[in-house]
């Protein structure tokens, strides 16, 4: 039996002062296959990525492991992640225009990566990054190439962090809130974006987001997480439009119907 991408085992998070930021969380993800992450803010959604990607916060605690391709991944400073980090995990971060060097234009910027790992020289680097922005759909590719980010609209600016995510063909992309601040007619066009690339790349794609809606167009598996720990799983579009556990309820009964007045969360049990 061939065994999963990712496999995540009982992986805690603890500060200094030994207090819980993410606790025994398990979970599988196999090829090809999307995985939505939902809760608050401060639920754990992004550590859990950030520990995926060899990049949690200097004195943090960590327990547990995360199996990745077959093998555990290493510790944080370990050089190997130089082989893993951007060419075989990829993450498109939540705020695109602070994500980006402000300092580079567009093309070194996608180019970066490509020249790195596979050793080519600059211009053939800068012709792939026009190559792979006309494939995140940015119109006028060679021309938008030229910029900086803050010459970017918000979607643009995240079309550039999926192009320099997707750069190397990673197995598994990480997308964190890649839709927060864009109107929903750009939302939409980046989901697309993301589940054509897993079609087409054969990627897994671990999707977080705070938005049901969001999670239920684009994922075909959830979890749930409440203060670090996972209380409810499974098949997205059942569990949020049946969810069992109190506090997914009380998320999706939070979310403005006909008003754009936030309601407080409300918590049962």
């Amino acid at each position: 039996m061939t065994p999963p991408l990712v496999r995540v085992e009982g992986l805690r998070i603890e500060t200094a002062a030994s207090r819980p930021i993410l606790r025994d969380l398990s979970f599988a993800l196999e090829a090809g296959e999307t995985l939505g992450i939902a809760g608050e803010s401060g639920s754990g959604k992004t550590m859990t990525a950030l520990a995926m990607m060899g990049l949690l916060p200097a004195g943090l605690k960590t327990a547990g492991r995360i199996v990745f391709e077959g093998d555990p991944l290493p510790e944080p400073d370990d050089p190997a992640w130089d082989e893993i980090r951007g060419r075989r995990i990829g993450m498109v971060f939540q705020e695109p225009l602070t994500a980006l060097n402000p300092a580079m234009s567009i093309a070194d910027q996608v180019a970066e990566g490509i020249v790195r790992h596979r050793g080519i020289g600059w211009q053939q680097g800068r012709a792939e990054a026009v190559t792979l922005l006309d494939r995140v759909r940015i119109p006028h590719a060679a021309e938008r190439a030229q910029n900086y980010p803050h010459e970017l609209s918000g979607g643009q600016r995240q079309r550039v962090g999926i192009a320099i995510a997707i750069a190397l063909r990673p197995s598994l992309l990480i997308a964190d809130e890649p839709t927060t601040a864009l109107d929903v007619t750009v939302q939409r066009d980046i989901l697309d974006l993301l589940a054509e690339l897993v079609r087409e790349e054969k990627m897994a794609l671990m999707l977080i987001s705070h938005n049901p809606g969001v999670l239920a167009y684009a994922t075909e598996n959830l979890l749930v997480l409440r203060h670090g720990e996972c209380v409810e799983s499974g098949v997205t579009r059942q569990v949020l439009t049946a969810p069992a556990h109190p506090y997914t309820r009380g998320l999706l009964e939070a979310i403005p119907r006909g008003s754009h007045r936030q309601r407080r969360l409300r918590m049962e049990g």
